[in-house]
């Protein structure tokens, strides 16, 4: 006897519908977000295809079993032997199929249903088929050991990408090092005129720097304002505002397209004080040449880099450039190590901490042993030849300003700092100022009344390729 049990065939479907939906809700995501980043997906797209499989050819054909079960289900009919499924011919092309039972008639008028065994190999074959078969389980461990695959090859490949990219920007940093370097030799040595012509104004310099950058703040408050107010007044459409504040505003739509043409504006006014404020920076930049405090490497680095800032600030880019750029200069040092930010050659130099009233002067670094070694390891012990070089009155490197007569005055300087023979007396910026009672430089700015001016106070410029400039004898922190 066969009995089908329709709810059971139902479950059947609907387990088989559950999957389908499951491998598409969880995996069509993922498939979606590793074809974003480039990740090869032919594993994810065989698994997703098994899907598909399920829903055109599969379903449909339990679909048809299911409901001719019920069909069935619905046509029993009670005997003595229960219940009994009657076998429905269902004409075919070709007619009926031949019927493979042998009916017998029973004495209460029902029928019993005989056929004969399959033969032998027939079983046997169907029952290796079961041992061999791979379970269901199985398939879908293979199709996610495949995405496991994918993925960690997707990582691999990022991965590999980001370490080209940081080489990269290595060997580009390293290029503008050498460059500049070069540049700012060649500056040093044809530009001598120009810098005697800015040491001797460095006054106006600072003064001009000042003034740039307090009318670039105001020009900037004054564009901020003026962005808010124009989008409003370019998402409002308008019309009688834009009568009253002019420029135009008034005749773009409103919404989006009016916000946008109305902050186009205000952020055009942004940029013209930005841009402003970097001509300020660069004339300190300048100013700092002149004075002799710098060399042309740095003079091409920074400066470089504030007429850039300044220009894109005219076309809108450089806002948002010059915002990130002082916002990172503005990050302590140990965040600027972490996001990559412009590393410090000196770990800044705490505040002291019992001045001395009396003299008005800082107390002597030398006096935190902590702090004074922590600059000691963060600074090279050989000076770097080539930047050294700028401020010896013998290399050819040499282009006017403080000097040194022989190198070897330097690199006492540096070993007396390292060793503690020499007083650290504060910080120049990112620079160390140090004093060495027995070594004599030259403090030569004639642009401000001192040639070769003998001093025994040093700044220690730099950390990994450090160089020693002579500085004026009379600073104090």
């Amino acid at each position: 006897m066969v009995q089908v049990c329709p709810e059971a065939l139902g479950a059947v479907r609907d387990d088989v519908a559950a999957t389908r939906d499951a491998i598409r809700d969880d995996l069509s995501p993922l498939r979606r977000r590793m074809t974003e980043l480039g990740v090869p997906t032919a594993a994810m797209n065989d698994v997703l295809s098994v899907a598909d499989r399920l829903d055109t050819d599969v379903l449909p054909t339990l679909d048809w079993h299911v409901a001719r079960a019920r069909d069935l289900a619905s046509l029993r009919y009670g005997g003595s032997m229960g219940a009994v499924l009657p076998v429905v011919d269902v004409d075919g092309p070709f007619g009926p199929p031949p019927d493979p039972f042998t009916q017998t008639p029973s004495g209460d008028g029902s029928t019993a249903l005989t056929w004969p065994a399959a033969p032998f190999e027939v079983r046997e074959a169907d029952r290796q088929a079961t041992e061999t078969s791979d379970p269901i389980a199985s398939w879908f461990e293979d199709r996610f050991a495949e995405l496991d695959t994918s993925v960690q090859n997707g990582f691999d490949w990022l991965v590999d990408t980001w370490d080209r990219a940081v080489e990269t920007g290595a060997e580009l940093g390293d290029w503008w090092e050498a460059t500049t370097a070069d540049l700012g030799g060649w500056i040093d040595e044809c530009l001598v005129d120009v810098r005697e012509l800015i040491g001797r104004h460095v006054a106006v310099f600072r003064f001009l720097a000042d003034a740039c950058r307090v009318l670039g703040w105001v020009v900037v408050a004054f564009g901020v304002v003026l962005t808010v107010g124009l989008a409003v007044i370019g998402a409002m459409g308008g019309s009688a505002l834009g009568a009253v504040f002019g420029i135009g505003v008034g005749a773009v739509p409103g919404g989006g397209a009016g916000a946008l043409a109305g902050a186009a504006v205000g952020l055009k006014v942004l940029g013209a004080g930005f841009a402003m404020f970097s001509v300020g920076d660069f004339l300190d930049v300048a100013a700092d040449w002149g004075e002799g405090t710098t060399d042309g490497q740095d003079l091409l680095r920074q400066g470089s880099l504030e007429i850039t800032l300044a220009l894109c600030s005219l076309i809108g880019i450089g806002v948002f450039a010059k915002i990130l750029h002082k916002v990172v200069h503005g990050l302590p040092d140990h965040v600027n190590d972490r996001v990559g930010g412009p590393p410090t050659d000196v770990p800044p130099l705490p505040e002291p901490a019992n001045p001395r009233a009396e003299s008005g002067m800082a107390e002597s670094l030398a006096d935190s042993a902590i702090d004074v070694h922590a600059l000691r390891a963060a600074v090279s012990t050989r000076i770097s030849t080539q930047r050294q070089g700028r401020h010896v009155v013998s290399a050819r490197q040499y282009a006017g300003g403080s000097y040194f007569s022989s190198a070897d005055d330097a690199q006492r300087v540096l070993d007396d700092f390292h060793s503690g023979a020499a007083e650290v007396l504060g910080r120049k910026g990112d620079d160390i100022v140090v004093q060495d009672l027995s070594v004599t430089g030259f403090n030569h700015n004639p642009g401000a009344g001192f040639p070769d001016q003998a001093t025994n106070i040093f700044f220690i410029k730099g950390s990994v390729s450090p160089s020693v400039v002579p500085y004026n004898p009379n600073w104090t922190p």
